[in-house]
């Protein structure tokens, strides 16, 4: 059986990390677990504003 299992985090920035759309000090983050049988892999994704994401859309 194959089972994914999604969570969010907040993942903080050593520092804060500043573009022409302003600064962040953390980054939100949807993480994914997939696992089958003994095997479990992972990956995780960074939701963009500018193209109107948001950790409750990805997730």
């Amino acid at each position: 059986m194959t089972e994914l299992t999604l969570s969010r985090e907040s993942w903080p920035l050593r520092e804060v990390f500043t573009i022409s759309r302003g600064s962040k000090r953390q980054a939100d983050v949807v993480v994914a677990a997939l696992r089958a049988g003994d095997i479990t892999g992972y990956g995780e994704c960074l939701p963009y504003a500018r193209y109107g994401e948001s950790v409750d859309s990805v997730t």
